[in-house]
């Protein structure tokens, strides 16, 4: 007889714990489950950064001199295995689309949906945890050596300022160094962005959310999700404990996801990176 729970959520890293956290705290009887313990996984060498500035989404390079910088395989900023191309050439050529300037900020509109609360959120967990004092305000300092790309980054800063309510302070060079005085000196300034959070430990704060969840009631099981089929009253999980059954079920495996998706026949736009 398998084991009936409201929810299953696959994955225990930050995301995964989160969510299955704010069900069971709107009554929803959750089961979490992950083959290893929570937050082991790639939440554990996160930066330990709530940004809640980050309402855009990285965009792929468009201008042809910086995309031949990445070409030549040497960027400290990006570094790819040839043997991934011929794979990820579609992917990549999507992604290059889909981060022209319109597009890009059309899909940013939607993306912001997950990130403008975000701040109030973990605030919110974190007190009934009782983990804020796992969190340090005072943001985090981007600096630019050269003055076209400290505009460049500017005239970002201001679109999300105007639309999406992100606050940030501009910086000169003589305030960079005064921030930050191990920097080398001759820097064309910088951007405070003044709301972001840091979690001192990333690990401790996804431990705290897991242990306020199972006081709440919910399960955590440690296991690999071998088999999820689609069931007419719900989901069915096949784990190392035996059957699993939910009326729904929440993905939160990050670049594993499609080991499961796939076979459902969801094929989510998703590659890999670090």
């Amino acid at each position: 007889m398998a084991n009936q729970h409201a929810v299953i959520v696959l994955g225990a890293g930050i995301v995964g714990v989160s969510i299955a956290l704010q069900l069971q705290l709107r009554g929803r009887q959750t089961l979490l489950l992950d083959r290893q313990g929570p937050g082991e996984g790639t939440s554990f060498g996160n930066a330990g950064l709530i940004q809640r500035e980050a309402v855009m989404p990285h965009p792929f390079p468009r201008a042809l001199a910086q995309m031949l910088s990445y070409a030549r395989n040497r960027s400290t900023e990006a570094y790819y295995r040839g043997t991934m191309l011929p794979r990820l050439a579609i992917p990549f050529m999507q992604y290059w689309y889909n981060s022209q300037e319109e597009r890009h900020r059309a899909i940013a509109r939607h993306y912001a949906a997950l990130i403008t609360h975000c701040l109030d959120d973990h605030l919110a967990l974190a007190g009934l945890a009782g983990a804020t004092n796992l969190f340090r305000a005072g943001g985090w300092l981007q600096v630019h050596a050269h003055a076209e790309s400290l505009d460049h980054a500017l005239q970002e800063a201001a679109y999300k300022a105007e639309h999406f309510g992100v606050t940030y302070e501009a910086l000169n060079t003589a305030q960079v160094a005064q921030m930050e005085t191990t920097l080398r000196p001759g820097l064309a300034g910088g951007i405070h962005w003044t709301q972001p959070l840091a979690v001192t430990d990333p690990h401790a704060l996804t431990r705290a959310y897991l242990n306020y969840f199972i006081q709440l009631g919910g399960e955590f099981r440690t296991g690999n999700a071998e088999k999820v089929q689609k069931e007419q009253t719900g989901w069915r999980v096949q784990s190392a404990h035996g059957p699993i059954e939910a009326a729904e079920l929440v993905i939160a495996l990050g670049a594993w996801s499609p080991d499961i998706t796939r076979a459902l026949g969801f094929h989510p736009p998703l590659f890999v990176k670090r």
